[in-house]
Order: structure tokens, then sequence, then C-alpha cells
């Protein structure tokens, strides 16, 4: 099982947003169930989340099975079936990643958000 640290989720997070134009945010997808955010749409990582996911390393098809669940959730099944282990302060930065990003945030907002907890809090 692959372990990432903060730096390795805040490596992959900061490099998804810059992939992005600045003012980008998340729009929610019509899928089977409603209207929600993805981790994985049409065969591509879709949301913030899953974006830097696979990009540390995580196959589609383990996002995918996971659908509809949140970040903590998801990295407690991810961590469960051996695909990657996260401490818990990336765990949180994804946390609160994707909690802005569901709220119409640009990415590069929820970043600057999660970050800056983190960087109050971690002294």
């Amino acid at each position: 099982m692959k372990k990432v640290t903060y730096e390795a989720v805040l490596s992959a997070l900061t490099e998804v947003v810059a992939a992005e134009v600045p003012e980008y945010s998340y729009e929610p997808k019509e899928g089977e169930e409603g209207t929600r955010c993805f981790y994985v749409w049409e065969g591509q990582p879709d949301c913030g989340v899953g974006r830097a996911l696979h990009k540390l390393g995580v196959p589609l098809e383990a996002l995918s099975e996971h659908e509809g669940v949140g970040a903590q959730s998801l990295l407690d099944h991810l961590e469960l079936d051996e695909v990657i282990a996260t401490d818990e302060q990336s765990k949180y930065m994804l946390r609160a990643f994707q909690r802005r990003q569901d709220v119409g945030v640009t990415w590069r907002e929820a970043l600057k958000t999660a970050t800056t907890w983190y960087e109050d809090h971690s002294e």
C-alpha cells in the first residue's frame, strides 16, 4: 500500500489547481442519482480530490468504486482496500478542499482555505 504525506497531497492539489484557469470552480454533473460531484467522470478524474488522488497513484477504478461518499469515507475505504494511506493532515486537507469545492468556491480559494487552516494549527 502506498503511503502519502501532507506534502505530497499539497503538491498534487497545487498541480491540479494550477492546471485550470485561476477562477475555475467545479461544476457538479447530472448522474443517475441527481446532480453531484464525481471523483471520475467519463473515464477521467473529475473533481479536485479525484484528480489529486489519481496524480498520487490511485487507480480510476478504485475512485469509481466509492462514488457518492465524502473525502473522509473515500480515504478510509482506500486504506481498507490497501490502495493508499494518508496521514491525518492529508485527510483534513482533502476534506476541507472538497467541502469548499462542493459549495462552488474556486479551486484556488478552496486550496488556500485548506492550507491556511493546517498551517495555522500545525505548530
